[in-house]
């Protein structure tokens, strides 16, 4: 792999509404329950509670 195609595959993953840039899982669409942001959709890994990363929608 060339570093040109290796930089087009981190861009195509983090640009990625399907997967997790962090961990290459799926990523769901989940709904806040409580806090300031609660009822904003927003998508979570579901790899939780390994892997903690949220995307707002």
């Amino acid at each position: 792999m060339t570093t040109r195609d290796h930089v087009n595959s981190l861009k195509h993953r983090h640009n990625s509404t399907l997967y997790c840039p962090r961990c290459s899982s799926a990523l769901v669409k989940r709904v806040a329950q409580s806090g300031y942001y609660k009822g904003n959709s927003f998508l979570g890994c579901t790899n939780y509670p390994k892997c903690r990363y949220t995307k707002n929608l």
